[in-house]
């Protein structure tokens, strides 16, 4: 049975795959990729650093959150001009 590393065996192919060394150009896409990881880190630890350290809701204060400019309806003094909704 003859299979694609038979063949290429047989026809000296596979002794040179071999024995061929990494040249220039794996160097360069090796150092590209640690420098790319290096950067990655660096910028995941900024952000890291930034998450609160937990997500709990704070103790409530009695405060409401709402800013004093959003008000409910129920909050608003009654216009004396404008008569009342149900009518």
């Amino acid at each position: 049975m003859l299979t694609a590393a038979g063949l290429a065996a047989g026809l000296g192919l596979l002794a040179a795959a071999e024995s061929t060394e990494a040249g220039p150009t794996g160097l360069l896409i090796v150092v590209l990729l640690g420098l790319s990881i290096v950067f990655l880190v660096r910028s995941m630890r900024k952000h890291l650093r930034r998450i609160p350290a937990s997500f709990d809701d704070p103790e409530p204060t009695g405060d409401t959150g709402t800013p004093p400019s959003v008000t409910s309806t129920h909050d608003r003094p009654a216009d004396p001009d404008r008569p009342p909704a149900g009518s």
